[in-house]
């Protein structure tokens, strides 16, 4: 035999053994020999000759002994760790350098185990499922270079080894005996030898960086773990084995479950499904909103399929051209249940609740869950709800879902803030901002056209426009006395208020009060079209937006589109994404207000550089970068424990 390992230098001896044909390990050693590793082969005496014949010339010793024998006497002469082949496989460049990391990193590890195609519990890319193929497009190489961009830790806790290949420490083997030489397989006796490790406290870990190839041999056995005769050898030595093993392969909640999610996403692409239950047959901010995270995932070059749940399955006419995009995929709703997708990487609302979610439901399908929160407007005001009741349900379900996701975005800093102060249960790692893209902002093809009321002779009167809900934060009523002061300087200029008004919680009452005694009044409109809405932005001369309330505030950069300024209060998100705008509201007073917007009507030159300033500070605002922080966002919280366990069940 060779010569003590510690005077070659070498840290791993390739140990060979395999009861067939002996021809079969020719890519075995080739592969062994490529990647400069001392290999033994152990053949039946009467295969020698065949064996050194076939092999000696290359630097292969065959030698006449049983496995447990030729462990022994490799760790008696000194080899730091052994590489057991059980049977044939192909190993890529550099297979042991992640595994002896480990071994040397910590001395409690015993066992180092490897991803293959077809190792039971280690098969990748899909756990439990063996395949005979490789992932389509690779080989034992690139799999491993693509493993090993994973920015996470290659070692991953194993209840026991599998796959063709193992590691072994020549510490433990020392210290607690090598291989029972009166077990039936060496595959089998590498698990006993695992098992009686983890009894004395030590490790067995997978190195998943690296993956090693198993061909299809002609007469393969059945693995150790799902062998009766070999599971019956076990558990009359170890009494846990084989009920833990199978509900530990099984569940979906273990580090090896993870490890493999994380690393097929990573090689194969994610799967995200977008709850859109918002796309309905009207389309508003949230919809557009949607509908531009959709594109631009599918888009991704990370993402392999963005699957959006719809109510019922149905494609609104304004969400066609985005769900029939390559790479996405509509599915049917059932309320807010979804049943027809399994095996997700990610399940995101991409927009606050406003009721409980079905958070433990969604875990079947997906392996984490993300929450958009857009604002806590709605959580910090009970006038939006019809009592105190249906505020506190609101509040309820909007702390269950963001304490159920495991991760949390918000379209701002200002709502990242808001969500610490309320003492929202998440982490603070898992919240992370992400702001909205504005480049969806363009001209609609439709040429624009004045609403009913504001065509003829009234059409060519200067006007303001506020456009919006009367919502109490959007402060209609504070942009009404804002005009009324306007008007002793520019008794010519108008008001044009476009927006629904809602139910709860709305302004109409005071807009109606501020106009008490006033002799002319501004024109109100119903929810405009999208012709409509683009020809007031085009044509006003100003855009009042006085909002106290806001997650984002996307309509400076509306208006902007169309070279239109925008007065606002510089507060919150608004003073965050746009700071350099060159006039602002002091305050929400009407007079305030007025003094800006008369800065903006008086100078034209000023308007102009109010328009250049939100068109310079959006810029950065691209919907590709948003998709960009989002995918790593994914990948982050795949990379983390799910906040919730999900029920145990088997690999999808």
């Amino acid at each position: 035999m060779n010569e003590r390992a510690t005077d070659s230098g070498t840290a791993a001896l390739a140990l060979l053994s395999w009861s067939g044909p002996v021809t079969g390990w020719a890519p075995t050693v080739q592969s062994l020999r490529r990647a400069a590793l001392p290999v033994r082969m152990l053949v039946e005496p009467a295969a020698v000759a065949t064996a050194e014949e076939l092999y000696g010339g290359v630097g292969v010793e065959v030698v006449a002994a049983s496995p447990a024998e030729a462990l022994n006497a490799a760790v008696a002469q000194g080899w730091r760790s052994v590489l057991v082949v059980t049977s044939p496989v192909v190993l890529p460049p550099d297979p042991l350098g992640p595994a002896l990391a480990l071994l040397a990193d910590d001395i409690r590890v015993a066992t180092v185990s490897f991803l293959t195609n077809h190792g039971g519990h280690l098969s990748f890319p899909r756990r439990n499922h063996p395949d005979g193929i490789v992932l389509n497009g690779h080989d034992e190489a690139s799999l491993t270079r693509a493993l090993r961009d994973v920015p996470a830790d290659a070692g991953v806790p194993l209840l026991v080894p599998g796959g063709s290949a193992v590691l072994v420490s020549a510490a433990v083997v020392r210290a607690f005996g090598g291989l029972d030489p009166a077990c039936p397989r060496v595959d089998t006796a590498l698990i006993d030898l695992a098992l009686r490790c983890a009894r004395r406290g030590l490790r067995n870990l997978l190195d998943a960086s690296t993956f090693v190839v198993r061909p299809m041999q002609h007469g393969d056995v059945t693995e150790p773990h799902r062998d009766d005769e070999q599971r019956a050898w076990l558990h009359a030595r170890h009494h846990l084995f084989p009920e833990a093993f199978d509900e530990d392969v099984r569940d979906e909640r273990t580090p090896l479950a993870d490890a493999l999610a994380l690393r097929r996403a990573h090689v194969m692409g994610l799967r995200v499904m977008l709850e859109a239950s918002c796309l309905g047959p009207h389309e508003m901010g949230t919809q557009v909103a949607t509908l531009a995270q959709v594109a631009a995932l599918a888009r991704h070059p990370r993402v392999r399929e963005v699957v959006v749940a719809t109510p019922g399955g149905v494609v609104p006419d304004y969400a066609r051209a985005t769900l029939d995009l390559p790479g996405v995929t509509v599915v049917a709703l059932d309320g807010l249940s979804v049943t027809d997708a399994t095996g997700l990487d990610v399940l995101h609302r991409p927009y606050q609740p406003d009721g409980p979610l079905p958070i433990e439901e969604w875990r079947a399908a997906a392996r984490r869950i993300v929450l958009t929160v857009q604002d806590l407007v709605a959580y910090d005001n009970g006038h939006y709800h019809l009592n105190a009741w249906w505020w506190s349900r609101y509040r309820r379900a909007m702390r269950d879902a963001v304490g159920g996701s495991d991760a949390v975005v918000t379209i701002s800093h200002d709502v990242a803030r808001a969500v610490r102060a309320a003492g929202l249960p998440v982490a603070p790692h898992a919240v992370c901002v992400i702001e909205n893209g504005t480049d969806h902002l363009r001209r609609a093809d439709a040429v624009p056209v004045p609403p009913a009321e504001l065509d003829g002779e009234a059409a060519g009167d200067p006007f303001l426009l506020v456009l919006g809900a009367t919502y109490a934060h959007k402060n209609r009523d504070l942009a009404v006395r804002a005009w009324q002061l306007l008007r002793e300087k520019h008794p010519d200029l108008r008001l044009v208020l476009a927006g629904f008004v809602v139910p709860l919680g709305g302004t109409r009452d005071e807009e109606v009060l501020a106009l008490l005694g006033d002799d002319e009044a501004p024109t109100f409109l119903p929810d405009v079209t999208t012709a409509e809405r683009d020809w007031l932005l085009e044509h006003a001369e100003v855009v009042l937006y006085p909002t106290s309330g806001e997650g984002f505030g996307l309509v400076p950069f509306e208006a902007a589109v169309f070279g239109t300024p925008t007065v606002f209060v510089g507060f919150g998100p608004l003073a965050e994404l746009l700071p350099h705008v060159p006039v602002v509201a002091g305050d929400w007073s009407p007079q305030s207000i007025a003094d800006a917007v008369d800065a903006l009507v008086s100078d034209p030159s000023v308007g102009r550089a109010q328009v250049a300033a939100v068109e310079s500070d959006g810029a950065r605002l691209t919907w590709e970068r948003f998709a960009d922080e989002l995918v790593d966002l994914y990948f982050d919280a795949l990379a983390r424990p799910a906040t919730w366990s999900r029920p145990a069940g088997e690999d999808q």
